[in-house]
């Protein structure tokens, strides 16, 4: 299965630890919404990749919020080179 990739929310975020991402996996989990997800705990950003076709971007970052836990939308390469 082909994913669209505006189907892809990347965050940059504060989730830093294993027992972080089990803490988002039991809320996650709970969303059939959402179709995958990772985090990226070695990046200095600690990426959190979210796909999913019918969950918006606003919604996953209070869902990572309730958590416990802050992440913002990365900006798109386009953008931060045309200094949107």
């Amino acid at each position: 299965m082909k994913t669209d990739p505006s189907n892809i929310y990347l965050f940059t975020s504060n989730i830093a630890t294993a027992q972080d991402v089990l803490v988002l996996r039991d809320v996650f989990g709970k969303h059939p919404q959402i179709q995958c997800w990772s985090v990226d705990t070695e990046d200095c950003d600690r990426v959190l990749r979210v796909v999913s076709g019918e969950m918006s971007c606003t919604r996953i970052m209070e869902l990572v919020r309730l958590c416990g836990y802050e992440c913002r939308e990365l900006a798109d390469e386009g953008e931060t080179a045309a200094g949107k």
